[in-house]
């Protein structure tokens, strides 16, 4: 597929399009009524073309901050092929044709792993022949993304978002439409529509990974064997993993729903009807996103809790922690524990005897009614 670049709007680039459907002296008389839309020309492997590759296009534009950057850049060559119009325009436009149509594509800027893995392909592609398949670079910051991908589906908070957006009841129709990319659904292979030749979105590799992990954590609570489990759990990692080596497009259009999901969560932090607590949850959400992407852009990695952590999880134990600073608990062992665990913590270490040895304290800690010192008085 053929992808070009515009500094222009995509309705002049679909109007152009547009009048070269019609004959050469409809053309002639009507082209004047049309503003012009040249694609832009760059040499690459010291050809000059006007149309690409998508990961040439990533490797030239993934490592610019932001479109303003590359545009500076981009202004200093020689754009004189270009109309006026065009060369003062300040935004651009990436295409490709589908079933007759130009579409848009979204440019992605500030990317490192997507701007690694294009690079990559463009030079294994120039060592293969055309027919030879060639797969996605595996490296240390893919497995980065991949495990970020897995733990949205594994967190209770984000799992809809990207399992089954039709769950999420404050979703609007906009918002799940945004979510629900190809990629991420079945289809039927060329050769049939029989299950057995189906394709498998993420989606679904997904969730029997996920499946798989809750029998593993099951069985392993339990003290039962995992062997036949871990065997499966293994499967279901190596099928994500080729989903994204397998095809550079699955990759880069996983990037695309990143931020079709951050368009998603600020539309609702917008919207009245959901309360103080889910806004602060989704507030959680956003900055993981943003620790995510910042993470993957540096040389070397730090996880930490980034996948670890569930959203909901972290909103009740700021709660949790909030609450203790403001506590002034008597007995210092009972503050102790509970800024480590809160009240179940210091339940489990301390007698019932212990603690009712400061009424104060148990009382900010439910065990005695509010209304004990006044009963007292």
């Amino acid at each position: 597929m053929a992808y070009r670049l515009y500094l222009n709007d995509i309705k002049t680039i679909q109007n152009q399009d547009h009048l070269a459907n019609f004959s050469k002296e409809r053309r002639n008389r009507e082209k004047y009524f049309y503003d012009d839309a040249t694609p832009i020309k760059f040499s690459l492997s010291g050809k000059i073309k006007d149309h690409f590759k998508i990961e040439e296009i990533d490797s030239l534009i993934c490592g610019y901050r932001s479109e303003e950057d590359f545009i500076c850049e981009l202004k200093r060559h020689n754009l004189s092929y270009l109309s006026t119009k065009e060369q003062a325009y300040s935004h651009l436009t990436l295409t490709y044709r589908q079933n007759g149509r130009t579409k848009e594509c979204p440019l992605i800027y500030n990317d490192l792993l997507l701007l690694e893995q294009a690079i990559s392909l463009r030079k294994q592609k120039g060592l293969v022949h055309n027919k030879q398949k060639v797969l996605t670079e595996n490296s240390e910051r893919l497995e980065f993304y991949i495990q970020f991908i897995k733990s949205l589906a594994f967190n209770k908070t984000t799992r809809y978002f990207i399992l089954n957006p039709k769950k999420i009841e404050y979703l609007d129709f906009d918002d799940r439409d945004k979510l629900t990319t190809d990629i991420l659904l079945d289809k039927p292979n060329e050769e049939g529509e029989s299950r057995s030749s189906k394709y498998y979105g993420l989606r679904t590799l997904l969730e029997n990974y996920v499946s798989m992990q809750e029998m593993y954590d099951d069985l392993y609570y339990k003290n039962l064997s995992t062997l036949d489990i871990e065997k499966e759990l293994r499967e279901a990692n190596r099928r994500i993993h080729s989903f994204f080596r397998e095809d550079y497009r699955n990759l880069r259009k996983m990037i695309e729903w990143e931020d079709q999901y951050r368009q998603v969560l600020c539309s609702c932090l917008n919207k009245e009807e959901l309360s103080k607590k889910r806004k602060s949850i989704i507030l959680l959400q956003m900055k993981r996103l943003d620790l995510v992407k910042k993470q993957r852009g540096c040389r070397e990695f730090y996880v930490g809790d980034l996948f670890s952590i569930d959203e909901e999880d972290e909103y009740e134990s700021n709660l949790l922690s909030h609450s203790s600073q403001n506590m002034s608990f008597e007995n210092e062992k009972v503050a102790s524990l509970f800024a480590q665990g809160g009240v179940s913590e210091v339940m489990e270490q301390m007698d019932l005897d212990e603690l009712l040895q400061s009424k104060n304290d148990a009382i900010l800690l439910g065990i005695l009614p509010k209304s004990y010192i006044n009963m007292k008085k």
